[in-house]
């Protein structure tokens, strides 16, 4: 929620404590460092796009 291009937040649960945790999370504040360091660990690699993707491409051609 503090990244002005995320839309939405998908969550999961299978038991209503865990829904009630969730939506307690949505009033979490956390400091500019912990923000910065969230985005350190959680950064998408560059092979993550496409030509991450580019074997599995290939592989299934071949049987089309």
């Amino acid at each position: 929620m503090h990244d002005k291009v995320t839309t939405s937040v998908i969550f999961g649960a299978t038991r209503p404590e865990q829904v009630e945790a969730n939506l307690k999370a949505s009033g979490l504040v956390l400091s500019d460092e912990e923000h910065r360091r969230l985005e350190a660990v959680s950064a998408l690699t560059p092979e993550y796009g496409p030509s991450a993707t580019q074997p599995a491409r290939v592989a299934r051609s071949q049987y089309l």
